[in-house]
C-alpha cells in the first residue's frame, strides 16, 4: 500500500482547498483485496453542495504527474532517485522542501498546475547532480536535514 506523502501540500486546482487522503480497496482478479491511497478535495469531502466538481485521484497518478513536472534544471536527480527512496524518505522530502502543489483532475488524469518550493530551506545546488552522484544525492540531502 502506498503512503499518502502528498497529504498536506496538495491543493485543488478547482476550488483551492487542500486534498485529503482516504483508503480505497480495489479487488484483484483472484478476489484478493488491494488497498491503496487516494486523494479527495477537502471541500468536496466536507460539503455535499457540489460546489467543487474535482474528482478523486489515486496516489499513483498524483505521483506520476509530480515526477513528470519536476523542473529539470532544479531537481535533475530526483526523478532517477525517487524509485530507490522508501515512503518515509519520500514523505520527508515532500514535507520538507515542497510548500504547495496545485493539481487539477480531468477524466481521471492528474495535471499539476504548479509546485511551490520552500526556497529558503533548499538551494538549487543542493539538488543538482553536478556535485553529487545521482543515486545518493537525495539521500544525502535528507540525512543532513
Amino acid at each position: 500500500m502506498n503512503y499518502g506523502y502528498f497529504c498536506g501540500v496538495l491543493y485543488c486546482g478547482t476550488c483551492g482547498s487542500k486534498y485529503t487522503t482516504f483508503n480505497v480497496v480495489n479487488m484483484l482478479d483472484g478476489g484478493e483485496e488491494n488497498p491503496d491511497i487516494s486523494y479527495r478535495c477537502y471541500h468536496k469531502a466536507i460539503f455535499s453542495d457540489d460546489s467543487c466538481k474535482s474528482p478523486d485521484i489515486s496516489h499513483a497518478k498524483v505521483e506520476k504527474a509530480f515526477l513528470e513536472l519536476l523542473p529539470e534544471n532544479i531537481i535533475t536527480n530526483i526523478r532517477q532517485s525517487w524509485r530507490d527512496l522508501d515512503d518515509t524518505k519520500k514523505t520527508i522530502f515532500i514535507q520538507r522542501f515542497i510548500k504547495k502543489i496545485v493539481i487539477t483532475v480531468n477524466s481521471n488524469i492528474a495535471k499539476i498546475k504548479s509546485i511551490e518550493f520552500h526556497t529558503d530551506e533548499i538551494s538549487t545546488t543542493e539538488l543538482q547532480t553536478s556535485e553529487l552522484s545521482k543515486r545518493e544525492s537525495v539521500r544525502k540531502i535528507l540525512r543532513n536535514r
